[in-house]
């Protein structure tokens, strides 16, 4: 079986929504949870988690300041996925076009959101590079539990033909509203590290145009990608239309 865990990052204030994750093997995601256990161990940390990293908030607090740490403990993190992750795949909905489309047909109708559209868009290109594979393996995707529109992502996997219902996971134990410890899925952390990166060149590309990558997301990407896409008004509209026109009036 293969399994890719996926997050997404972005949303109103950056006016865009990536939804982006790794791909590999059950044996080899086994081996990079141990893997990744044990770095966070060497550097006395319990979690990877992107946003508490870059504002030094959290267990990262004590780093605050500290470049060359920082700096290392983010190449021995890529490290480790880079010897685990066999593919990536990520998909980018710009909110302007989103609502350009919107007022033309039934988008949020039949698409509740940007991330709804992004996330089926990663479970779709999955879905068809697996059965495109000579020995397709059976395919899991397993979403971070903290997205912002759950509800229409579970609804977006039946537009416009039935794609693999999504599981979802949290990437850190936590506590749940009743007080029971729900365990988290370290795989997702390193999805989040990648959606951090992606969203952080998109918003340096805006400010500068043209400018290059930077070096750690280059070295990420070093990995097989299977597709990486910017959803567009004109498949927008395709997906509007279903089996008959949802145009507005």
């Amino acid at each position: 079986m293969l399994t890719c865990y996926l997050d997404e990052a972005g949303g109103e204030q950056d006016q865009s929504t990536v939804v982006c994750g790794w791909v590999s093997t059950v044996a080899l995601w086994e081996q990079f949870e141990i893997d990744w256990k044990l770095f966070l161990i060497s550097y006395k940390v319990p979690y990877l988690h992107m946003k508490e990293f870059s504002q030094s908030k959290g267990p990262f607090k004590k780093w605050e300041g500290q470049i060359s740490i920082r700096r290392k403990f983010i190449q021995d993190a890529h490290a480790v996925i880079r010897d685990h992750a066999r593919h990536w795949v990520m998909i980018f909905v710009d909110h302007r076009i989103y609502k350009i489309v919107d007022v033309q047909c039934k988008l949020t109708e039949t698409l509740s959101s940007p991330y709804a559209i992004a996330g089926r868009g990663c479970v779709a290109q999955l879905d068809l590079w697996n059965r495109k594979q000579a020995n397709s393996d059976d395919l899991k995707c397993v979403f971070e539990d903290g997205g912002p529109d759950k509800t229409g992502l579970f609804a977006a996997m039946e537009v416009p033909y039935k794609l693999p219902s999504p599981s979802f996971e949290l990437s850190r134990d936590r506590l749940d509203k009743r007080g029971i410890l729900r365990k988290g899925v370290v795989q997702i952390q390193a999805a989040d590290l990648l959606a951090y990166e992606l969203r952080k060149h998109k918003k340096e590309f805006k400010l500068k145009s043209g400018r290059h990558p930077r070096g750690s997301l280059i070295g990420l990407l070093k990995i097989e990608g299977i597709v990486m896409a910017s959803f567009n008004q004109y498949n927008a509209v395709d997906l509007c239309q279903l089996e008959k026109p949802l145009e507005r009036k």
